[in-house]
This record gives C-alpha cells, sequence and structure tokens, in this order.
C-alpha cells in the first residue's frame, strides 16, 4: 500500500511541477510562446516528397501555421502599440495648441 501511495505522489508531484512550467511559460508572453514554436518547428523534418507521411505533413503545418499565427499578433500587438502613442502624442499636440 506504501508503494502505490508513493507512486501516486510522485505523479501529484510531476502533475505540480508540469502546472508550474507552464504558468512559466505563460508567463513569457508572445515572444516567448514564438520562441518555443520556432524552436519545435525547427525540431520537425522538413517535408520532402516520397519521403514525408500525409500525417508529418499535417503536423510541419500545423506548426508553421502557429508560428505564423504568433508572429501575426506580434506584429499586430506592436503596431496598437505604436498606434497608442500616434494618438496620444496628437492629443498633447491638440491640448497644446488650445491650452
Amino acid at each position: 500500500m506504501d508503494a502505490v501511495l508513493g507512486f501516486t505522489g510522485k505523479i501529484e508531484d510531476r502533475k505540480r511541477a508540469d502546472a508550474a512550467v507552464l504558468a512559466y511559460q505563460g508567463s513569457e508572453g508572445l515572444a516567448g510562446q514564438l520562441k518555443q514554436a520556432e524552436g519545435a518547428l525547427s525540431a520537425l523534418a522538413k517535408p520532402e516528397v516520397g519521403t514525408t507521411s500525409l500525417a508529418e505533413l499535417n503536423t510541419y503545418r500545423e506548426a508553421e501555421g502557429h508560428v505564423a499565427s504568433l508572429k501575426a499578433q506580434i506584429a499586430a500587438q506592436k503596431k496598437g502599440v505604436e498606434d497608442l502613442a500616434a494618438a496620444r502624442r496628437a492629443g498633447r499636440r491638440v491640448r497644446e495648441g488650445c491650452g
């Protein structure tokens, strides 16, 4: 019985550790997620005629799509920050001109 409880405890420890790692990775933001996705993509074999299975091709396409999606999100986020800064500068100029 003690062996079962010891094993169960190890499983619970693993689950807690995995949850902590996932929380840490999520806190890295989009840049961290992109780095991770690019690493996963680079670990996959590039599709080749005659050797790549359909499942491997789909996995590769999915990984490429994930990287592209994260890059688009980062670009959109950057543009949003730039647009907000420009709007604030314009608002400041208007207030200074009216004051």
